[in-house]
């Protein structure tokens, strides 16, 4: 360990592995929201609440690029189902992917790797399959 580099506070630099889950939709909606879908109002309504709590500038183009980049083309725009899909990916990768990955960034250094995975399937679910 001796030819190894040491950070300021003289500790010895180690690779960082980080993770998460899938989202899981119960984490962020009700059950009722999670069953049934919601519409694209709700939606709306959601995400809105959502910038207006973590931003404080350019809140209507942030809502147009959300909405824009969560909004699954592919899929009917109006089926409740496919909007709650997406409106949850949206907001878990917000709440929990995104900070995430800023956070490999930052801890990142010439001497230490940063690492970062994602699970396909939501903790509850690996946990009652696996």
């Amino acid at each position: 360990m001796s030819d190894q580099v040491k950070s300021k506070e003289g500790r010895t630099p180690v690779d960082l592995l980080l993770g998460m889950a899938a989202a899981n939709l119960l984490d962020i909606l009700s059950q009722q929201e999670v069953q049934e879908g919601f519409d694209a109002d709700y939606r709306e309504d959601l995400l809105r609440s959502f910038v207006v709590s973590n931003y404080r500038y350019n809140l209507q183009e942030i809502m147009l690029a959300i909405t824009a980049e969560y909004t699954d083309w592919s899929r009917s725009l109006h089926r409740p189902i496919s909007i709650r899909d997406s409106t949850g990916q949206g907001l878990h990768d917000a709440n929990i992917v995104s900070p995430m990955a800023d956070l490999a960034k930052q801890l990142y250094t010439t001497s230490r790797s940063s690492y970062l995975y994602v699970l396909e399937e939501a903790v509850s679910d690996v946990c009652r399959y696996g």
